[in-house]
């Protein structure tokens, strides 16, 4: 499998990216999705946490670094957004308020890239806590990314509702959003990871088998 991985040309960060990029794609449509068709209920899934897990956990630094970015931006280019409004274009229009936990108004960051930061810091905090985990084992995966999307949901919980912080109604809708999104990681996040995994694997990198032999160029 060495040998394999060392002659595809996936092995180079030129085309590294794309399986990666692929599978965070329709995580993040996916996620979208759910929260649509679940707003009738005033709820919104928040799922990123899984985005930052296997690229901290088994890909090289640099490479994992960059995988995390570019779902990062898939993030904070299209959610949270109606579903019904993505489109080809969308990541360039600009909105001046969203609408989290289904149908409460938020004022839209002043920024670009506020959720891709974030996973950069979590990416940091996992790869400096990696070397005590079993990294390889698909319970690690979930645990991580559930604790990873805990603390994310907060913060993005804080800095999206800021004008709505001592609402009752605001962190009840966060506490409900909160259990739907672990629940969607929970029955949809093992979809993700065996994607991932299987489309590297369909490009001649094994992540599980190499984490410690893949190097950057």
């Amino acid at each position: 499998m060495e040998e394999l991985a060392d002659k595809t040309p996936f092995r180079r960060w030129v085309l590294y990216w794309i399986p990666s990029f692929v599978c965070s794609y329709f995580w993040v449509v996916g996620m979208a999705f759910l929260g649509n068709a679940s707003s009738f209920l005033g709820l919104s899934i928040f799922g990123v946490g899984v985005l930052v897990v296997l690229p901290a956990l088994l890909q090289p630094p640099t490479r994992g670094l960059g995988n995390v970015v570019l779902s990062g931006f898939l993030v904070d280019a299209y959610m949270p957004r109606d579903y019904t409004a993505l489109g080809p274009l969308s990541m360039f229009e600009k909105t001046e308020t969203i609408e989290i936990f289904g149908s409460m108004p938020a004022e839209s960051p002043e920024f670009f890239g506020f959720i891709t930061g974030w996973l950069v810091v979590a990416f940091i905090v996992l790869r400096f806590f990696r070397r005590f985990l079993p990294v390889t084992t698909f319970r690690c995966w979930m645990i991580v990314a559930e604790i990873v999307n805990t603390v994310l949901f907060f913060i993005w919980t804080l800095a999206f509702g800021w004008d709505h912080i001592l609402s009752f109604d605001y962190w009840r809708g966060g506490l409900l959003t909160l259990i739907a999104s672990s629940l969607a990681i929970f029955v949809f996040g093992w979809l993700y990871f065996d994607a991932l995994i299987g489309a590297y694997r369909l490009c001649g990198i094994d992540l599980i088998k190499q984490r410690e032999v893949l190097e950057d160029e």
